[in-house]
């Protein structure tokens, strides 16, 4: 197969890196999972949303890093698209897990998988009759985001450690702004451009929340330890 080359390929460096960083909160949730029965239910929330995030940065790595045919890449992104989908629905979840505990998770589940679908569905719809796919896609991540972060500030007093992931989604939402500025390009020993920013912006959102993460079963586990960490 033929490499990309230049800002492509470094796209498709820093999918990979975010890709095996991601592996490390996905292997320390899976052991403290195995660690605490009362905290199972979080971590494999969490591990799910951060194994989407692995798995949409692997096969983006496969999509900028390779030259594919025009039908092959149409293929590849459509099935990126689905995956995307269905991470901003596991993030989703897990938010509101985290903000309104275990007793809806069931529904939260059920309305959220249906979403992706839905909105995969959708997107397919419009990027073949309209070519409007991804402005679609940005306002659907843009209502999701406002969503979860109204849910964090609702739950802000009672839960401080919430400013880790409220942290997350500002770079997330930086990052996403300089993508869309198609003139971004420097090169510091590799050529990077505004995937590339992106990208870095991504990899600081996902250690942010895991920080977060942490905290919070740090703070669960206090509490079963009746104060006691």
């Amino acid at each position: 197969m033929i490499l990309t080359d230049r800002a492509e390929f470094t796209t498709a460096i820093t999918n990979i890196v975010n890709a095996g960083i991601t592996l490390i909160p996905m292997i320390l949730l899976l052991k403290k999972a195995s660690e605490r029965t009362e905290l199972k239910s979080k971590c494999l929330i969490w591990f799910t949303s951060f194994g989407f995030f692995f798995a949409v940065s692997l096969l983006g790595f496969i999509v900028h890093g390779f030259v594919w045919t025009d039908k092959e890449a149409d293929i590849l992104w459509r099935i990126l698209n689905i995956l995307i989908s269905f991470m901003l629905g596991s993030y989703v979840v897990a938010i509101l897990f985290e903000t309104h505990g275990p007793l809806y998770l069931k529904r939260y589940l059920m309305i959220n998988s249906i979403l992706a679908v839905a909105f995969s569905a959708l997107r397919i719809f419009l990027d073949e009759k309209f070519s409007m796919g991804f402005m679609v896609f940005i306002i659907y991540c843009l209502l999701n985001i406002i969503f979860v972060s109204a849910q964090l500030y609702r739950s802000r007093k009672e839960n401080p450690h919430f400013i880790w992931l409220a942290a997350g989604i500002v770079f997330l939402v930086t990052g996403s702004v300089l993508q869309t500025i198609k003139s971004i390009h420097f090169t510091i020993i590799w050529e990077f451009n505004y995937n590339c920013v992106y990208h870095i912006f991504t990899l600081i959102f996902v250690i942010l929340q895991f920080i977060g993460v942490m905290h919070s079963i740090r703070a669960k586990e206090a509490l079963l330890n009746g104060g006691n960490v």
